[in-house]
């Protein structure tokens, strides 16, 4: 399991007004988000443009869906 993050500093990244994030990782200047209140399961957030890069993953029980998609840490 990666080390935590002790932040010194608040910044505000992005703002969630329908979306409550359940996980986050972060990977270079990218954070990805699973959240439940959301028709996309995983949100990619630019941490420099402070902008939504890509939504994917629909969520639902069909073909191609995703019912709660979990990260799985590789720090190598």
């Amino acid at each position: 399991m990666p080390e935590a993050k002790v932040l010194t500093d608040c910044e505000l990244i992005f703002r969630f007004d329908t979306e409550y994030p359940l996980q986050v990782q972060e990977k270079d200047s990218l954070l990805f988000l699973t959240s439940r209140k959301s028709d996309k399961c995983i949100t990619v957030i630019n941490k420099n443009t402070k902008s939504v890069s890509q939504k994917f993953a629909n969520r639902g029980m069909g073909p191609n869906d995703a019912i709660d998609p979990e990260f799985i840490v590789n720090n190598s």
